[in-house]
């Protein structure tokens, strides 16, 4: 996170989990990067306005896809949300798998940990594109890296 700016987003509804949670990423020198919001997290996700790089779901069971609707409007494209146990979720596994705008990969060791990356929209890849042909100083060649399922490489002459 240090080299990307990144910031880790958690929540957590025991005080005690809490507080640990908060020392071990202090302990770990990643204190000032993380926030650890404490209480009902279907209370406290209700006030975030912020973009979100990386989320960890990790909560009650029947709560799994109100988190992934809510909070997946705020995680930035490129941006990471994670959920434990979900072998005991099979609504969040279809509901991850299921929308065009995410990628989620499964690691089935243990309880489950799904992966899932919120894609970069075609329009955004748009958007880098036609600033790119804009500038002044493109030499021969210029590459877009656009991530859509697989990674490609559209090559175009100027």
């Amino acid at each position: 996170m240090r080299s990307t700016g990144g910031h880790l987003t958690a929540f957590e509804i025991d005080h005690d989990r809490a507080e640990a949670a908060r020392e071990d990423f202090e302990k770990a020198g990643v204190g000032k990067m993380v926030t650890v919001v404490e209480g009902d997290a279907h209370k406290q996700i209700a006030r975030l306005q912020t973009p979100i790089d990386l989320v960890f779901i990790g909560a009650d069971k029947s709560g799994y896809v109100d988190y992934l609707s809510t909070l997946a409007l705020l995680v930035r494209p490129g941006g990471l949300i994670l959920a434990h146990n979900v072998d005991m979720v099979p609504d969040y596994v279809k509901a991850v798998t299921t929308n065009r705008d995410l990628k989620t990969i499964f690691y089935t060791e243990g309880a489950g940990l799904a992966v899932t990356l919120k894609k970069r929209r075609l329009r955004a890849v748009k958007a880098l594109w036609v600033a790119a042909i804009k500038r002044q100083d493109l030499r021969q060649r210029l590459y877009i890296h656009a991530k859509a399922g697989t990674t490609g490489r559209i090559t175009i002459d100027v």
